[in-house]
Formats: C-alpha cells, structure tokens, sequence
C-alpha cells in the first residue's frame, strides 16, 4: 500500500506544477480585498474604540501573541499606509518566497487587532497561512510567470512539488468546511429552515440592501414563496460547493463560475465587496486545478482597441 501511495505521489508531482498563476490570482485577490479595504475606510473607522476595546485596537487578551502590525509603537496612520504598501506589492505579484509571510502577518494583523472587521478577514488570514508554504518554495520573480523545469524533474523538485501540492490540498479542505458549515449550521437558525430569513436580513435597516439595490430585490424577499425559494437555493449552494470536490474536476468549472456569481449577488445584497474577493480567491483555489493555469494573455488581445476596431471595420465592410 505504501508503494502505492509513493508511486501516486510521484506521478502526481511529475504531472502538476503548483506553481501557476492560479494560486498567484488568489493571492492578489486577497491582497486587493484588504488593500482596498485599508484604503477606503481611515483609521478611526478600521479601529473605533467598542465595548471592551476602549483604545480601538485589540493588542491584549485576544492577540496574546502580541505582534501584529497595528500594535507596533508606530502613529495608527503611518501603520496603515505601510500596510497598503505591503499589499500592494504582494498584489504585484514580486518574489512570493519574500511577501509570502509578510501578507499572513498584514493579514493575520488586520484581524487580530481591527475592531470593525467580517469574515473576510479571517478567511483570508487562514488562507495566506496555509499558502505560506507554496510561497517559500516558489522561486519565481514574479507569481504571474510561467517556470521553465528541466526534464526528468530532480528528486528535490519533486519533494518541493509535493509539500506545495499538499498545501493546496489543504486550503481545498479549508475551503470545503467553510461552504459546509456556512450550509450545516444554518440549519439550526428557525428562519432559515423556514425560509424567511432573507426576508428579515435584506429588509434590515443596518445590514440589508439599501437605495436601488433594495429596490430591486424586494419585490422578490416580500413575497413569501420566492423569498423562501431564495433561502433555501443559499442553503443548496452552499452544500454543493462544499461537496463539489467530489466530483469529476472536469466539471469543477461549474462549481467555481457558481460560487462566483454566488458571491457577486452578496456584494448586491450586503455591500461586501472585500468579503466577495477574499471568497472568489478561495474558490479560484479550491475549483481551478494549478496545472490549469490562466490565458492571460490572450484575454488582453481580445480587449485590444486595434483588433476591435479591425473587426469593426472587417463586418461592415461584408454588410
């Protein structure tokens, strides 16, 4: 059995490349979610002083470890700006093996020690922790390029293959208890069974839709049948990302343009636009298998202004 499994590990090694710009597009997405969210809302909004927080900063009890960003002896403004400087250059994409770490820690700070923080932020902590080992064996300049691996891999390429590998692993697991337990524990709360949760939170005053977006959906949440049709499709969804690992990755494309849209619709609903991000990222790592990474490129010829134009041109020409 052991035999088995080594000769698995090592076809799997040999086969996949972890290394692509699929993990690199996750990281930049979480990167921007917080970036943007640093960049948009000031210090005394990020860190507002609450119950129990008098300072606005959670440096004590529930940051024992004690060395977040914020914390540092340091003017709160001055941190956040060094905080948007270090996104933005994981952002980039330059030397993963450099900004690996340094992202989990801006990240980890941001939800240790801010008081107005969601899900987001801690999605995206455990996210950037468990890729801190893809990054340190990633030695490529930039996390968009493509490697160049000499053939027969080494025997050290192959076991830097396999840590990364089982990784990756290991954020789809992360990823697939999340959707669970978002679509199990739900199922405790009376409305949602019911159906007529969506009805209570989208019509709230502080958390629910407001102006057009409330506009739009409410005459689906007031009427009784759609609105627990909509619940409940929450519910559905949420289950079947958790489990669509399970299937064919063949048709795992579908799982992830779904929870995209997903998402997108709770950047309608609640105004969470960071949050969406940080959950597009886990699920570009969850649904897009690494040896299958992005055309870039290629997009960016479909959008350049000389081809559209050319082809404007070529059809009316044949009208």
């Amino acid at each position: 059995m052991l035999s088995g499994i080594g000769g698995f590990a090592i076809a799997w090694a040999n086969r996949v490349d972890p290394w692509t710009n699929v993990y690199g597009l996750a990281r930049t997405l979480i990167a921007l979610a917080a970036l943007l969210t640093l960049l948009f809302n000031p210090t005394t909004t990020m860190f507002h002083p609450a119950v129990g927080v008098p300072t606005g900063l959670k440096c004590g009890g529930e940051n024992p470890l004690g060395f977040g960003l914020f914390c540092m002896p340091l003017n709160l403004e001055l941190l956040r700006w060094l905080a948007i400087a270090g996104l933005a250059l994981v952002a980039s994409g330059w030397r993963p093996r450099v900004t690996g770490v340094l992202h989990w820690w801006i990240q980890a700070s941001l939800f240790w020690n801010a008081v107005l923080v969601d899900g987001g932020e801690q999605i995206s902590m455990v996210l950037t922790l468990l890729l801190v080992p893809v990054t340190l064996l990633d030695s490529r300049k930039w996390h968009w390029s493509r490697r160049e691996v000499s053939e027969p891999l080494t025997d050290g390429e192959l076991a830097r293959r396999l840590m990364a590998l089982v990784a990756l692993v290991g954020v789809r697991v992360q990823m697939a208890a999340v959707y669970f337990h978002a679509s199990a524990g739900k199922l405790k709360v009376e409305e949602w069974v019911d159906g007529s949760v969506l009805y209570y939170w989208f019509g709230n005053d502080t958390f629910g839709a407001a102006g057009l977006r409330r506009d739009l959906l409410w005459p689906i949440i007031s009427h009784p049948a759609l609105a627990a049709i909509t619940t409940w499709a929450v519910l559905v969804g949420e289950a079947l990302l958790a489990g669509g690992l399970l299937v064919d990755r063949r048709h795992w494309k579908y799982f992830l343009w779904t929870g995209l849209l997903f998402h997108f619709g709770i950047i309608v609903a609640h105004g969470l636009p960071a949050f969406a991000m940080a959950m597009w990222a886990g699920l570009t790592l969850m649904y897009r298998p690494a040896d299958q990474p992005y055309d870039f490129a290629s997009w960016l010829r479909l959008l350049d202004p000389r081809r559209l134009w050319s082809s404007r041109v070529s059809t009316r020409a044949h009208s």
